[in-house]
Order: C-alpha cells, then structure tokens, then sequence
C-alpha cells in the first residue's frame, strides 16, 4: 500500500534562507532509510548516486525548495527493505517572458485582491495583506526566479488545503 505524505517546505526550511539542501538531514528529518530513491526537479537518484546526488543537494539553495513529497511503500514483500521515494521540486529560472506573463497576472490577482483571500509569498517569507499589491508591484522580472500561482481553480494535491496565493522566489 502506497502512502503519500506531501510536505510543503515551508515548516521543514522555513529559517533555511541561503543554506543548502543536505542528505543526512533531509532523511533524519523525512524519517527515511539510506536505500531512498531521490527525484530532483525529474532527475532520479538512487543508492549508488550518493555523490551525484550529494552535488545536486549542495547546489539547491534551500529557500528555492517548493515542495518535497516522501512516497512510502509500507508493505514489506519478503526480506525486502521498504523504498522511499523523495521528490525535491525547486525554483529554477524560467523564461523572461513566462515570468514576465507570470508576473502581470500575480499583480492583476492581487489588485483585485480586495477581499484578501490571496497571500503573497516572496522568498517563503508572507507579505502582509496590506502590502501584497505594493510588493509585487516593484518587482521586475528580471529579479525573479520562479513564480508560483495557485487560485480557485488550480488543480493541486489534496493534501493542499485550499487557500490560494502567489509564491514567487528572487534571483
């Protein structure tokens, strides 16, 4: 039986800013054995890619990490250890003009924004309702990294509980 547990990385690296992403403390903190399966941003990782892997850890700037979900396989087939797969997704840089549509619609879902159900996160750090629109407003596109939108409509896992909000990361 498969268990997803998704893990939004904003309790697991919230004070993280400008650390790397670690192996030995990403399992302590997951909980997950040293025969893991690693999916970096689509790129697999198994038990002999320690040094590979090691690099490609070393090289994400923690405060980039959108998202981490541990998948667990909790049946236990024989002598077989039980396998986990851990799949890191991180801010990478886009496009300028993905970014740049990106960014007219983050500030046009915040002008509108006058009942403030939408939350505005620059860095994984919240923007105060009252200075969302003047925030996103001054930035440049050419500033950002990655931006994240999610309204009523985006489809996302149910483990995301249903607020929405515009998560952009800077360069």
């Amino acid at each position: 039986m498969r268990i997803l547990i998704f893990f939004f990385l904003l309790f697991i690296f919230h004070n993280a800013v400008g650390q790397t992403v670690n192996r030995q403390e990403l399992m302590q903190k997951l909980n997950i054995s040293d025969n893991s399966v690693f999916v970096i941003n689509g790129e697999a990782f198994n038990i002999g890619d320690t040094m590979s892997l090691d690099k490609k850890l070393s090289n994400i700037d923690a405060k980039n990490i959108i998202q981490i979900t541990k998948l667990t396989d909790e049946s236990k087939i024989e002598l077989r250890t039980t396998n986990d797969v851990v799949i890191i997704t991180y801010a990478t840089q886009k496009e300028i003009k993905l970014t740049k549509q990106k960014l007219k619609k983050a500030k046009k879902l915040l002008k509108d924004n006058k009942d403030q159900t939408i939350s505005l996160f620059i860095d994984n750090q919240l923007v105060s309702n009252d200075e969302s629109f003047k925030k996103i407003s001054e930035l440049k596109a050419e500033e950002i990294l990655e931006i994240l939108i999610k309204t009523k409509n985006t489809i996302v896992p149910k483990d995301i509980d249903d607020n929405e909000f515009v998560k952009v990361w800077l360069k």
